[in-house]
């Protein structure tokens, strides 16, 4: 590292006192903006996803680590989803286990953002110093992409933050490779790539590497020297087959899922693709803002900023052509810049069709999303123009000490300006506001019940923060109904769900409520050992009869909330005596749906029923010929966590121990200690087979998806040593310093 990549502000001796206002800025940004201001309308989307996923995800993550477990699987959520693989839970990022391994989730929250401002703006001062840059055209830079709109979503969007922030450090490592040449470039690369994939956001990671793949064609053909570009071409396969390696123990699981998943890798149409977009005028205003938005510090939060570049920012631009030596790189950033801008107009240009062709681009939506990207190279343009301003000053009018008080100047308004931009409009949770998502007597009823029954939310407005359907995420019970952005397929199989649109869990047992929501007919939620249903108040008027005509009167309020139980639901494990085997998944749940399948009689089995002894399918045939009922018995589940679940079952005849919790890859049963193939009952949850006696049943998730992704991230990291170790012993100059 050159010792003008020291420090923000300058040479070596002061890199500590940068980074200490660095620190300081984020620090204020926080304790500022939602301490001090605490805004309190709940009134945006954006805002509601802080609460109604991403404060649940952050308080298990918390529980998890605290148990001392990975965040693998999440019981709480339906009849079970595999927490790690799911898109946007960040859930092995090495900054969210550490930090909410020490801190509950909204201090955590609170530190992951604050650590995040300081890293974007940290490494776009470094990168803007590696490209030539003064002082104060890195301080530009920086402060203008860590206080940038798309930068405070993650105040709202923690997995924004956790991709955003490498941008520039993916960019930085890249173009040291570039220039350089060296193995600790590559090193860094591979490095950095893999925090930002492990951040949570794969749509943002996607734009991250194709805007790192134009800079690195456009660089290598432009500052690698020609003697050095197969070195860098070598060193670049062997950074990105690092970073693949680190990947796959999130990647592998991922790739699980994704096939099954409602979101799938078959994409989306190009209108559901470019959808939410920005407008022409929107993008121009952004752009052209003037003094007057500055001094009156208009609030325009994260929604309304996402596109509004530094004030004076045309001028800035202007300012860059007298940077002498950062032509170049002024017309790289201008040029992507423009080029992301019309991507982000969606359907208004035929520039979104062309990119929408590009592999994996259709698996996301939203070119709105690409405006960290237009903010990053705004940056860098405005940083370029503040050198090239003060460049004209103190070298071609030779009044250098003008030129330091106009760089301090223009750091200070691209820093005012930047700052008074980031009060919010809505509120975001923090250290003193204590958001449970129920009313406290119902979360200690559920968490204490040994029954450990699922209850079921009836929530007209799924945007209220007081009552969310991902409580039982944030406080370990069982909730049925629950927001998730991509739901296992054998939910969407399961309800029927054949809707336009992926279905992101909400739902409801009144037929009123369709065009809304999914609805769920409630039999089969007793299925899924739904005994207790909750209804929001105040209700929409007919809600209260409704419900008790379907579910009987309330058995109970807890905390203003209405609380039905319906005694017809399965209990959560059990054994039964018939069964009924179906060829395929689709027959299972037909067979399910039927009027002649009565569920305290008998189970519908599927998958691997080769294991299942030929003495309990004669014991099922001879039992229907009986008509005999009352064959279900309930089976004390003995222990519980996220990754294990301790059933003992005993039977007079061979029969069938049945757990309502979803099968899935990964996970393993066994039966007083010998491993036992699981079965797949009623089109969704596990059973096992077993003798007549009592016996103890353990479920453990051990995914072979996330065991050889470790093995191969492992073989990386011994390739990444011995690489370094034959450079090392071979000397600098074979390969690369």
């Amino acid at each position: 590292m050159s010792r003008a990549e020291m420090g923000v502000f300058g040479g070596r001796a002061r890199s500590g006192v940068s980074l200490g206002l660095m620190a300081l800025l984020a620090a204020a940004v926080w304790f500022h903006r939602v301490e001090f201001d605490a805004p309190s309308a709940h009134h945006t989307l954006i805002q509601s996803d802080t609460y109604r996923y991403f404060l649940p995800v952050a308080d298990f993550i918390h529980d998890e680590v605290s148990a001392g477990r990975l965040p693998l699987w999440n019981p709480y959520q339906m009849a079970g989803q595999p927490f790690m693989a799911l898109p946007v839970t960040g859930a092995l990022y090495p900054l969210n286990l550490a930090l909410l391994g020490i801190f509950e989730a909204n201090t955590g929250l609170g530190v992951h953002a604050v650590l995040h401002f300081f890293l974007a703006g940290v490494f776009t001062g470094l990168l803007a110093g590696r490209l030539g840059l003064g002082a104060a055209g890195r301080s530009a830079a920086a402060v203008a992409y860590m206080l940038s709109g798309p930068m405070l979503w993650g105040l709202y969007i923690p997995v924004h933050f956790s991709t955003q922030a490498w941008l520039p450090a993916l960019i930085w490592a890249l173009h040291g490779l570039l220039v350089e040449a060296k193995l600790r470039w590559a090193m860094a690369l591979a490095g950095f790539a893999t925090l930002a994939f492990y951040g949570g956001y794969p749509q943002l990671f996607l734009y991250s590497a194709q805007f790192c793949l134009i800079f690195s064609a456009c660089g290598f053909f432009l500052l690698t020297p020609r003697n050095s570009r197969l070195r860098v071409a070598g060193l670049g396969i062997l950074a990105g087959g690092l970073a693949l390696g680190w990947m796959m123990p999130l990647l592998l699981p991922q790739l699980e899922f994704t096939r099954e998943a409602s979101r799938s890798l078959d994409g989306l149409s190009l209108e559901e693709a470019s959808y939410p977009f920005i407008g022409p005028l929107a993008l121009i205003d952004g752009m052209t803002r003037n003094l007057t938005d500055a001094a009156l510090g208009s609030p325009s939060g994260p929604g309304q900023g996402v596109i509004a570049l530094p004030a004076l920012f045309m001028v800035f631009a202007l300012c860059g052509l007298l940077a002498r030596g950062l032509r170049g790189y002024w017309v790289f950033f201008m040029l992507s810049g423009l080029g992301i801008g019309f991507l982000m107009l969606g359907p208004h240009t035929p520039v979104f069709e062309a990119y929408y062709g590009l592999p994996l681009t259709p698996l996301f939506r939203g070119p709105i999303r690409m405006s960290f990207l237009y903010l990053f190279c705004g940056a860098m343009v405005v940083g370029i123009g503040v050198e090239g301003l003060t460049y004209f000053i103190g070298e071609k009018r030779g009044a250098h000490r003008w030129a330091t008080a106009t760089g301090l100047a223009l750091v200070l308004f691209v820093a005012g300006d930047s700052y008074l931009r980031t009060r919010l409009t809505a509120a975001r949770p923090s250290s003193y506001e204590n958001i449970r998502g129920a009313p406290t007597k119902l979360i200690e009823f559920l968490r204490d019940n040994p029954r450990r029954p699922r209850i079921y939310f009836e929530i007209h407005r799924p945007y209220t923060p007081h009552l969310l359907l991902k409580a039982g995420t944030m406080n370990q019970f069982f909730v049925a109904g629950d927001y998730e952005p991509s739901l296992h397929r054998t939910y969407l199989d399961y309800f029927d769900w054949s809707g336009e649109h992926p279905w992101h869990g909400r739902s409801s047992v009144l037929h009123a409520d369709r065009p809304a929501a999914a609805y769920i007919d409630p039999r089969r939620l007793d299925l899924m050992s739904v005994r207790f249903y909750a209804a929001l108040e105040p209700p929409w008027p007919n809600q209260p009869s409704e419900l008790a005509q379907l579910l009987g009167p309330p058995g109970a309020r807890m905390g203003g909330v209405n609380v039905y139980e319906r005694r017809s639901a399965l209990p959560r494990a059990y054994t039964v005596e018939r069964v009924q085997v179906a060829p395929d998944q689709k027959s299972a749940i037909e067979l399910v749906r039927s009027p002649d399948f009565v569920p305290m009689q008998m189970a519908v089995v599927s998958g691997a029923v080769e294991s299942l002894p030929g003495a309990l399918l004669e014991n099922s045939r001879a039992a229907k010929i009986e008509n005999r009922i009352a064959l279900v018995r309930r089976s004390p589940i003995v222990n519980a966590s996220s990754q294990e679940m301790v059933v003992d079952a005993s039977c007079h005849k061979p029969c069938l121990a049945v757990l309502t919790d979803l099968d899935y890859p990964g996970w393993r049963a066994e039966v007083d200690g010998e491993a036992t193939p699981i079965v797949r009952v009623n089109g969704m949850f596990r059973g096992v087979p077993l003798e007549p006696g009592e016996h103890r049943v353990v479920y453990r998730f051990e995914p072979d998806s996330l065991r050889w992704g470790l093995w191969i991230a492992l073989f990386s990291s011994i390739v990444a040593a011995l690489v370094a170790l034959a450079k090392r012993r071979c000397g600098r100059g074979e390969l690369g310093g």
